[in-house]
This record gives C-alpha cells, structure tokens and sequence, in this order.
C-alpha cells in the first residue's frame, strides 16, 4: 500500500479539466454542429461578395465547412461509444447506424458526386489510423515508464473527435497509481445500479488495481464474476490466475485457467504489444505449473518464455522476468528467485512491475 502511494507522489497529482463527462462532450458536439449548420445556411451561402469579402470570408468559410462535415460525425461517435457499453448486440447496432448515417449524410452534402466520396473515404480512413497510431504511441510511453508525458498527451488526444476510450486508467495502473486508476475506471466498470460490467477494460483495470494494491480477496470475487461471464475474455482468466498464485491458493485450478486461456485468441485485452503479452502469459504459466510441483514443465516453459521475448526490454521483459522468479520462489529456488526479481526492478525501476516485484521479495524474505 505505502509503495503505491510513493509512486502516486512521485509521478504527480495535478489534476486536468479534461477529459470531460460523455454527457459534456455530446452537448459540445450537437451544439457546434448546430451553429456550424446555421452559420454556413444563413451567413454564407447565397451572399453577393465582392472580391475584398470573399477573401476575408475564405477562411471562416473553410473552417465552418470542416466543422459541418466533422462534428456530426463526432456525435455519430460518441453515440456509438454509449452503444458499445450495451456489449457487443450495441456494437453491432453501433456500426449500422455509422454506416447508414455516412451514406444519407455524404449523399445529402455531395449528391452524386463521386470524388468527394473517394476523398472522404480515404481522409476517415487515415484520420482513424492516425488516431490509433497515436494512442499505441501513447500507451508506449507509458509501457518505458514516462507516464506523466503519456497521462498529458492522452488527455490532450482525447478531445480529438473519433479518440475514443480514453487510456488514463490504464496509464495510471501502470504507473502503480492504484486509487488514482479505480476512481477513473469506476464509472466505466459498473452501470448506474452498481453491477459490474464483467467484459468491459475499465473492469479488467479495476479488478486488476485491487490486486495489486493489497484488496486480493475483493478483487478475486469480481475476477470470479468475469471468468463466469458468457464472453469473458482470456485476460480477466490470465488476472484471476494471478490473483490466486499470489494468495497461493487453488494452484490448479489457477493452471486450467492459464491453460484455457493459452488456448484462445493470443491478442491482449489493450489491443497493443502482442508478442510481449504473450511471453508474459507463457512465463505465467511456468509459475502455475510451478506452484502445481510440476519443476520441469514449468522451466521449459520459463526458458520457451524468455526465448519469445528476445529483443523486448524495459517492462515488457521485466515482466517475463518477474514472472520467472514466482515460478522459481514456487519450485523452491529463492537465490534464482531474487536474481530474477533483482532484474525486474532494473529494468523496470517504478510502476506495477516493480511495485509486484518489490513485494515478492518481501514474501521471499518471509519465507527464510
């Protein structure tokens, strides 16, 4: 708990007026739009200008037309984004909408006119690239430990029509910030009754915080909600696994949930850094079988784990490594265990790798 709150402090508290509530940013969104729309029908078009007020009139005119045409978008956006908490029939019902809204809306501004179609296409098409490559950039800086720059520039990106989710929980979990990251994923991780939204990100961080922060026991009974779940996805296995290695608990049962999970869809719940992911859950699953007395299972795993993780550093690979030194500390190798734990923190000196690290060196010296 006190290592949590050092990191808290250490990585600063200030505090931002964005990004704002989805009730604000719809309201923002339908009200420019309106302006936008009655500006450009009854101050713009139609005038009689002389050559002197055309061009004094060229820029608001070019600024208003982008706004008429990006706007109603946004708010085709945000209403998709409230779809998608309904899960994935909202998704669905979500996309059509976009897909309807695009055709009547372009059809009604560029009737007939097949170039401006073209051109639209593609400038949604590298305008959404170009956000996703933002956001994997940002959560990069986040992953090499710069997570104020990473918590300043998402917030910044995220009043960027067609951001999306907003990265800040995630952010703030991986700068050890717990209380910080539950009181941002809080609103997004259960419905206005209080019941949990068992597939949703800002669940999985939640559930993930209270672990890592000293609330295993909460945090297993959600994780168990979630494992129960219909569509429950192979991360909030992987958590609960975990969860259970750490309480050293039901390390069977924590090895089928492993298993289950290896056996899905390899893509991580972040949807970024896919090899890294990977040769976490492999060093992971060397800890399960470690802690079901399976020694050599659990070092081919180890080293399969170490040999995917090749070329990775920083807290990709002090993952893999704090990983390898549960699995070691379960097999009864304490001095493998602090070396690889050891490693871990330099690697990775701050944030939830090293604050899981530090702890298991403390179990470590509990043990002797």
């Amino acid at each position: 708990m006190s290592l949590a709150s050092g990191e808290s402090k250490s990585s600063g508290g200030k505090k931002f007026w964005w990004p704002l509530s989805w009730g604000v940013r719809f309201t923002i969104a339908v009200m420019v739009s309106a302006l936008a729309w009655w500006y450009q029908l009854y101050w713009i078009n139609g005038r009689a200008l002389t050559v002197a007020q055309a061009e004094l009139f060229s820029v608001p005119f070019l600024l208003v037309s982008l706004i008429c045409v990006t706007f109603p978008f946004w708010i085709v956006q945000l209403l998709m984004e409230l779809l998608s908490r309904l899960g994935k029939f909202g998704s669905i019902i979500g996309t059509l909408f976009f897909i309807v809204f695009s055709v009547l809306f372009m059809g009604y501004i560029f009737p007939g006119q097949r170039i401006f179609w073209t051109v639209f296409i593609v400038f949604v098409l590298l305008y959404f690239l170009t956000i996703q490559r933002l956001k994997i950039w940002t959560y990069g800086l986040a992953r090499r430990g710069e997570n104020d720059k990473a918590l300043v520039i998402n917030r910044r990106l995220s009043r960027i029509p067609g951001y999306g989710s907003s990265l800040e929980g995630l952010i703030l979990f991986n700068a050890g910030r717990y209380a910080e990251a539950r009181a941002f994923s809080r609103p997004k991780a259960f419905d206005k009754q209080g019941n949990p939204l068992l597939t949703s990100i800002d669940f999985y961080i939640y559930a993930l915080t209270l672990v890592d922060d000293g609330q295993e026991a909460e945090g297993e009974k959600l994780l168990r909600e979630a494992v129960q779940a219909p569509q429950c996805k192979g991360s909030m296995k992987i958590a609960l696994a975990a969860c259970l290695l750490t309480q050293r608990k039901e390390p069977d049962y924590a090895r089928k949930l492993m298993e289950e999970a290896m056996m899905g869809p390899q893509r991580p719940i972040t949807a970024f850094g896919e090899r890294a992911d990977r040769a976490r859950r492999i060093a992971q699953y060397g800890w399960a079988l470690a802690s079901c007395g399976n020694r050599q299972e659990s070092e081919a795993r180890i080293q399969e784990a170490f040999a995917l993780a090749d070329g990775l550093n920083g807290s990709d690979l002090a993952g893999v490594h704090y990983f390898a030194g549960e699995a070691w500390r379960a097999m009864g190798d304490p001095s493998k265990a602090r070396s690889a734990f050891q490693e871990t923190l330099r690697l990775s000196p701050n944030g939830c790798i090293a604050i899981s690290a530090r702890k298991a060196q403390a179990r470590l010296d509990e043990d002797c």
